[in-house]
Order: C-alpha cells, then structure tokens, then sequence
C-alpha cells in the first residue's frame, strides 16, 4: 500500500523524528524510498547532491515496520516501473 499523503515542498516543512517511511520527489515524480528516523534521514539526504524538492512520509513507530515498507515499496514500485527510483540502487 502506497503511502497516501500528498508530497508537501521540503522547504519550511517539518518532518518529524520518528520511525518511519519516506519518499523524495522531483515535482511530483518519486526519487527515493528511504525508512528510518525521518527528519535525520531526510537531513543526510540535504548533504548529497540528488534534486528533490517534495516528501512525503508514514510514521510506522517501529524499525521492523518502516524496513517492511521500505521493501515492498521498492518492489512494488520495481514492477510497476521496470526499475528503482533514480536516487535508490537496490531493494533493501
């Protein structure tokens, strides 16, 4: 299942710092799947030189969970697109 919430702009947006699965976008188009504390995560990602400007999240509350999402995420969206997200380089 597709984490439902619409991509808010990652500047100015508060993400929390909780256990959970993330996904980064490049106006509207997804870029990465991530799992782990959010708002560190999202932070690390800053550092690199990927584009994305858009995030959305689900806050799972626990580690199992969040590497549970993250996988089938990754293979869901694998079928659906014929390959992983630009920034992600293989199923967790």
């Amino acid at each position: 299942m597709p984490i439902v919430k619409r991509w808010s702009k990652i500047t100015g947006f508060q993400v929390p710092d909780q256990l959970g699965i993330y996904e980064l976008g490049w106006s509207g188009n997804l870029v990465y799947i991530g799992q782990g504390r959010i708002a560190d995560r999202i932070t690390r990602h800053t550092t690199k030189a990927w584009s994305f400007n858009q995030v959305r999240y689900e806050v799972t509350n626990s580690k199992q969970r969040a590497e549970e999402r993250e996988r089938a995420e990754l293979r869901n969206f694998g079928e659906r697109e014929k390959e992983l997200p630009k920034y992600n380089s293989r199923i967790g």
